[in-house]
């Protein structure tokens, strides 16, 4: 029996929407997504030297399925894993969600700061990365949220058509809308719509990260801490459901003008008014 590989891939942006997408396709009775949500077998180097017979065997339950697929956020921003994905699924459908790219960036810097991994302020953070241009930094708050190069890397390896571009805000505004459009792209029936399509995942969280935290986390992070010791540990510390605090005015102005360029140019390429994302 050939392996079962998948048609579809949900490829980023993180910190964009994918969770939410992924929950409401696990409800879809045409879809098998594993249930877990990241793979991230075309973008971690460890995940893909475990070669391919690994990868299939996260979908042997999709099995007569018509659509079957995986959300790893991470295959967008890395150059390798689109021929990656070219050279494993070819045929794949390509489904990319974009965020306002200042809203992601501090979404993203948010994230860093709940697992105790970032300590600067984001005003901080933002001016290193900006000022990094000797190549030593790692680009990652700002260069994630610069997507045209992302998406144009992919169609060097994926035709065009392949590639569906939802974004964020339509999500929010008409959540069912956007499935219908995400349900043909991948080739199941729009007309089901799952009862969760609209509920919001992934709400902000803010953990009270202690020095004697942080000394836990980073050991756990690198895998020293079994994931089942650490996370519960962690949630002791943690307060869900609250809203983030907001960007100082004068720092949304600064990231407004930095990704403006990049965003007009996005705009024109996706034939998509972005104006939104200029305040």
């Amino acid at each position: 029996m050939d392996p079962i590989l998948p048609t579809f891939l949900i490829v980023g942006a993180a910190k964009s929407g994918t969770s939410s997408l992924w929950h409401y396709l696990r409800e879809h009775p045409d879809v098998y997504v594993p249930a877990g949500k990241e793979i991230n077998f075309f973008s971690d180097e460890a995940n893909f030297s475990r070669g391919l017979d690994w990868y299939t065997s996260h979908f042997k339950s999709g099995a007569g399925k018509k659509a079957i697929g995986e959300a790893s956020p991470s295959y967008l921003f890395p150059v390798e894993a689109a021929p990656r994905m070219a050279s494993v699924v070819p045929k794949a459908r390509l489904v990319a969600i974009l965020r306002n790219p200042v809203d992601r960036a501090y979404s993203h810097f948010l994230h860093a700061r709940y697992y105790a991994m970032e300590r600067r302020s984001f005003r901080q953070a933002f001016e290193d990365e900006r000022q990094a241009t000797d190549g030593r930094r790692w680009p990652f708050y700002l260069a994630f949220s610069r997507y045209l190069s992302q998406l144009v890397n992919l169609t060097q390896h994926f035709r065009r058509e392949q590639l569906k571009v939802l974004l964020f805000d339509d999500l929010a505004a008409n959540p069912l809308e956007t499935f219908r459009t995400l349900c043909l792209h991948i080739d199941v029936d729009p007309t089901i719509i799952p009862s969760n399509v609209g509920q919001i995942t992934n709400t902000y969280r803010e953990s009270r990260a202690t020095p004697l935290l942080r000394l836990l986390i980073r050991p756990a992070l690198g895998g020293k801490i079994p994931l089942k010791i650490w996370l519960p540990i962690l949630r002791l510390f943690t307060r869900e459901g609250l809203s983030p605090p907001p960007i100082e005015p004068d720092l949304r102005h600064d990231l407004v003008e930095y990704f403006a360029e990049d965003n007009a140019k996005l705009g024109a390429w996706l034939d998509k008014d972005l104006s939104i994302w200029n305040k």
